[in-house]
């Protein structure tokens, strides 16, 4: 009997560990962009949290009402620019959020097809670990068999000598 098992599969576990490597890559690349994505948002949360503070200061009562009253037209034009601005922020962080939503809609797709392709491995890798178990059953029984008929040719052997120092026939 042969000596070396075989596996006849490994090019199909092959490509199919390639789809899934793909995948795993795909996944990793939709996760990134979610992560910029959030940081980005961050970073928009943040502006708009830095440019209320700064409006929340323009009008700030503290201030020597001279001074407010001497520059109102100026700190007006300045609060409806920032105010628009402000506004314009939400619409980016709106934006962000539904491309947020979208990737990850994307993403869970692409996780359901890296999780049947790593199925698809798994199942090639049990098929050659049964094969290869069968094999080696093979080979034991084999083995065993070549024990057997061994063990009973060297009885068959040792019978036939005890039978001629005995004076006996040669045939048991």
């Amino acid at each position: 009997m042969a000596g070396q098992f075989r596996f006849r599969l490994k090019t199909v576990r092959k490509l199919r560990k390639q789809t899934e490597d793909r995948h795993r890559r795909i996944v990793a690349e939709r996760l990134g962009r979610i992560g910029a994505l959030q940081e980005r948002l961050a970073g928009l949360h943040a502006e708009v949290q830095r440019t209320r503070n700064d409006m929340r200061h323009a009008i700030e009562p503290s201030r020597d009402a001279a001074e407010v009253q001497a520059n109102l037209p100026l700190a007006m034009d300045d609060l409806r620019s920032r105010h628009v601005y402000v506004n314009q922020m939400f619409k980016c962080i709106e934006q962000t959020k539904a491309s947020i939503q979208e990737e990850q809609a994307v993403l869970r797709g692409e996780q359901a097809k890296l999780a049947e392709a790593s199925k698809q491995v798994k199942v090639i890798d049990k098929l050659e670990e049964r094969q290869r178990a069968k094999f080696e059953l093979r080979i034991k029984r084999s083995e065993t068999a070549q024990a057997d008929e061994i063990a009973t040719q060297f009885a068959r052997h040792q019978m036939r000598a005890k039978l001629r120092l005995a004076g006996g026939t040669s045939r048991p």
